[in-house]
């Protein structure tokens, strides 16, 4: 869905370049940001929190097109790397906070009184902010520990877009193995957890090797 929409970004790079320069200045980064928030607090409330469908779910469906799009052009310009990193510490408080928020949320909604009026706009205002929060504060991770040079990180790096689209299948299939066993939640979410990443990781390299073996033959037919 987004390809017309950054083929049309690179086919004239100044576009992005008038968006970065928008978004950089002052404290304008805020807009994407309450935008999603916005988005948790108009779409959720009609959708089932539960509900994770491609179709019929459009409360999951803009907010994460949303960070997607926003991912882009994170990833296009220097000037709003630098710009969210200067959140970086906000991010953790508020993150703490609504994180805190959500549990409680949780825990009131399963224990006490699952049908009070209050804890639905709650959540999902506690859903919102937390979720900016989080991503804000894993890329100042990233920043602080990640830029730099390794065969390692070299390694994720180029396979992160592949991990990315491969994960869905593994991480169901397991789930799906594991939600009956009888052992201990985090037990099972380590478990499927290591599962899916490591047959993500198989998939990504054979793909990588099939691939590379296909260009060699093309090359060498031509």
């Amino acid at each position: 869905m987004c390809v017309p929409l950054f083929r049309r970004w690179q086919e004239d790079e100044s576009r992005l370049e008038r968006i970065g320069a928008f978004l950089s200045r002052g404290n304008r980064l805020l807009l994407p940001i309450f935008f999603i928030i916005l988005l948790e607090l108009c779409m959720r409330p009609l959708f089932h929190p539960d509900a994770y469908i491609i179709v019929g779910d459009w409360a999951n469906v803009t907010v994460y097109l949303s960070v997607f799009v926003f991912g882009y052009v994170y990833a296009a310009d220097v000037r709003i790397q630098r710009k969210v990193y200067e959140y970086f510490k906000p991010s953790m408080i508020l993150g703490a906070m609504f994180l805190a928020t959500l549990y409680y949320v949780n825990i009131n909604s399963q224990m006490f009184y699952s049908y009070a009026a209050h804890l639905l706009p709650l959540w999902v205002l506690a859903k919102g902010v937390y979720e900016c929060a989080g991503i804000i504060f894993l890329m100042g991770l990233g920043r602080l520990y990640l830029n730099q040079n390794s065969r390692v990180l070299g390694y994720l790096n180029r396979m992160s877009f592949k991990i990315y689209v491969f994960h869905y299948l593994p991480v169901t299939l397991f789930t799906w193995l594991f939600i009956k066993v009888k052992m201990h939640i985090f037990v099972k979410y380590l478990l499927v957890a290591a599962l899916s990443y490591l047959t993500v990781f198989i998939i990504c390299e054979l793909w990588q090797r099939v691939r590379s073996n296909i260009i060699q033959e093309s090359e060498a037919l031509i």
